[in-house]
Order: C-alpha cells, then sequence, then structure tokens
C-alpha cells in the first residue's frame, strides 16, 4: 500500500549512556504522548484502498510507593474508510514498552483486531528486592513485576462507507 505517514510526539524521558548503548534512566518520572496518522487515496498515492488511521498513544512511567516504578499505558485508535486487515489495530501488551533486562514482557497478537481500538495496561515493577529477599542466588537479579491490562476492538467501524471488511 502507497501511504503518508507522520505523527507528533511529546516525551520527557531521559536516557543513561551505558557504553554500546542507551537506557531509559529509571530513576525519573516520564510522560510520552504520541499522535500518527496515516493516510492512502487512489489520486496522486495510486494505493488500491481508500482510508484514513489515526493513533493517539499515552505513556506515564513513575515511581510507586516503595522502591518499585508504576507504567501506565493507553492508547486509542479509530479509521475512516476501507482500512485493509493488514492494517487494522491489534491488541497489544507492553510489548513496545521498554523493560530492563530480565523482565519478562508479552507480545502483540492478531487474535483480536479491529478499525477501532481503545486499550489500558498497568504494570508495576518491583525491582529486584522481592526475589533477592527469597535467598536464591540465580534470581537475585530478576526484577518482579506484575501487569494488567484490557482492550476493546471493534471491526467494521461505522466510519466504513461500504460497511463490510474488504480484503486487498
Amino acid at each position: 500500500y502507497r501511504s503518508v505517514t507522520g505523527s507528533v510526539t511529546f516525551d520527557t524521558r531521559q536516557f543513561v549512556d551505558a557504553g554500546f548503548t542507551e537506557t531509559l534512566d529509571e530513576s525519573q518520572d516520564a510522560t510520552l504522548l504520541s499522535l500518527s496518522g496515516e493516510f492512502t487515496g487512489q489520486g496522486i498515492l495510486k494505493s488500491p484502498s481508500r482510508y484514513q488511521r489515526y493513533f493517539l498513544e499515552y505513556y506515564r512511567y513513575m515511581h510507586g510507593p516503595g522502591p518499585g516504578r508504576l507504567s501506565v499505558a493507553a492508547g486509542l485508535g479509530l479509521s475512516r474508510g476501507d482500512l485493509p486487515l493488514q492494517r487494522q489495530f491489534d491488541v497489544q501488551a507492553q510489548a513496545g514498552g521498554l523493560a530492563p533486562a530480565g523482565t519478562f514482557k508479552c507480545a502483540a497478537t492478531k487474535e483480536f483486531a479491529g478499525d477501532r481500538i481503545a486499550t489500558l495496561q498497568l504494570e508495576y515493577n518491583f525491582g529486584v528486592t522481592p526475589l533477592r529477599a527469597m535467598g536464591i542466588s540465580f534470581l537475585r537479579n530478576l526484577e518482579f513485576s506484575v501487569y494488567s491490562g484490557t482492550a476493546w476492538c471493534d471491526r467494521n467501524s461505522l466510519f466504513s462507507p461500504s460497511g463490510k471488511v474488504t480484503l486487498h
């Protein structure tokens, strides 16, 4: 598909030089807000379909009670036109977020996808303290996190002019 994509991002995260790479400075609270849009058309772009796709993302990283860190992620996606299946929004579970080494993250699933989506994910990272307290040497540098999330997605949006999913 031929499309034009643009985004605007507000990002207060700070990174620290870790030698061969940069890593997120977890001592600082941070906010990331991003709005992106994708546009196709049969005119100049000569795309086989016409649609507009918008996605708003919000991430907030903050210190919680105790030694832990709370991460909040929210997303809202809308589209107009006949959005192809491969460009539909899919339910993501914090896979795109930054994770310290040793933290297990979940990945996206295409099982739940649509032309509209709303998501909310919360994660509390307790750090290394709980696993070090167990006294098992090979666990002492792993971080312990609790994660929860919810999502809603819909196909055949009211904004779709044809009222049906079109395969391209």
